[in-house]
C-alpha cells in the first residue's frame, strides 16, 4: 500500500474514533419547542447527532419533550474536523394532528451549525406539520 493511502486511512480511523486524543472537544446544545399545528408534542424523542463520512453517525444526547413540547440536548465529540450536528426527532404529528398510532422520524438540520458549536442553537418552535424534516419515515400500528 502507498503511504498516502495509509496515512489516509489513518486520519479516517482517528476522525471516527471517540477515543481518539487527537483533535478538540466540541460541544452543542440545542433548545427549542415541538409543535403540531397548535398543539405542542409532548413525548417526543430528540436526538442530538454528528454526522460522519466515514463512519456510522454518533449519538452525542438526546432528550424527551415536556409537557411544553420543551426540548434542550447537549453533547460533544473529540475530533479533528467540525463536527456537523444535526437532530434526529421522532414523533407523532401527522399532517397537523397527533396520531398516536403512528410514529414518525426525521433529520432536523441545525442551520449554520458550525456557528453555534461550543455554544447553544435556539431553534424556537419548530412546527412539525410543516417540511422541516428531511428523511422522513412513517410507521403506523396496524
Amino acid at each position: 500500500m502507498s503511504l498516502y493511502f495509509i496515512s489516509l486511512l489513518s486520519l479516517i480511523l482517528l476522525d471516527s474514533s471517540e477515543e481518539t486524543v487527537i483533535g478538540r472537544v466540541q460541544s452543542i446544545t440545542v433548545n427549542g419547542t415541538l409543535m403540531c399545528g397548535f398543539k405542542t408534542i409532548v413525548g417526543a424523542e430528540v436526538e442530538l447527532y454528528d454526522h460522519d463520512r466515514f463512519s456510522r453517525d454518533d449519538l452525542l444526547g438526546s432528550a424527551v419533550t415536556d409537557v411544553f413540547g420543551r426540548f434542550s440536548v447537549s453533547g460533544e465529540k473529540r475530533q479533528m474536523s467540525y463536527i456537523e450536528p444535526y437532530l434526529w426527532i421522532t414523533h407523532n404529528c401527522d399532517n397537523g394532528y397527533i396520531d398516536k398510532s403512528c410514529t414518525l422520524q426525521g433529520k432536523y438540520v441545525i442551520p449554520n451549525a458550525k456557528a453555534f458549536i461550543g455554544g447553544t442553537f435556539t431553534a424556537n418552535i419548530i412546527n412539525l406539520n410543516q417540511p422541516v424534516l428531511r428523511d422522513q419515515k412513517k410507521k403506523c400500528k396496524s
